[in-house]
């Protein structure tokens, strides 16, 4: 039996001849070229939209954080100089207790200076006032002295120069109130004469000033012959 004819190749098709209908149960074949295209064109787009939203959600996050940073910078800035308005206020206030307390100082300093000075310048005063007391007391207890010697009348033979102590009282007017012989001359008539000499010699001579007449009420008078 002879062998088959091995088949021809197939030429191209031409243009005009029609396209062959598959044959029932042939899986038909077709070009996936352009769905492929059509997908990487998408996914290009997918991905550059994710870039976009990606950077889009960066910037606002870095906007958040700018005015966060702006909004913590000026709450820093606001306690700094609500820190430095309570410091400035606390040594204000400082400042004021110690003027205060310096100010208290100076007035009691100058409160003690002058009742020190006014406390001296009545002491001056006072000690003046006493010494003239004293220098006017002196002097009119002088005059009485005299007063009362130009009345003494010696006894006869009276030798020596004996000394008789009288504490005499006086009141208003120069009125001799009582005497009291508080040392004897030792020559009774010598004190019996200094005595009638006091009486005689009424009334004394006294300042009319009745602090002074008040401290001259009471004298411790001293009498010699020879005097």
């Amino acid at each position: 039996k002879p062998a088959p004819e091995p088949p021809k190749p197939a030429g191209p098709p031409s243009a005009a001849s029609p396209r062959p209908t598959p044959r029932k149960g042939a899986v038909e074949i077709r070009d996936t070229s352009a769905g492929k295209a059509s997908g990487l064109a998408a996914a290009e787009r997918e991905f550059r939209d994710e870039r976009r939203q990606i950077a889009q959600a960066m910037q606002d996050e870095a906007r958040r954080l700018a005015e966060e940073r702006k909004r913590v910078d000026a709450d820093r800035r606001a306690e700094e100089a609500a820190r430095r308005r309570a410091e400035e206020a606390a040594q204000a206030e400082d400042l004021r207790i110690l003027r205060e307390a310096l100010q208290k100082q100076q007035r009691v300093a100058d409160e003690l200076r002058a009742a020190r000075e006014t406390s001296e310048a009545e002491q001056r005063a006072a000690l003046a006032a006493a010494e003239k007391a004293l220098r006017t007391i002196d002097e009119y207890t002088a005059r009485i002295q005299a007063a009362i010697r130009e009345k003494v009348i010696l006894p006869p033979g009276m030798a020596g120069n004996p000394e008789a102590v009288f504490e005499v009282k006086l009141v208003r007017g120069g009125t001799v109130a009582s005497i009291k012989l508080a040392k004897s001359s030792g020559v009774t008539a010598y004190d019996k004469a200094v005595e009638n000499a006091i009486f005689k010699a009424e009334p004394l001579p006294v300042p009319d000033d009745p602090e002074l007449l008040l401290q001259m009420r009471d004298l411790r008078l001293v009498f010699r012959p020879n005097d």
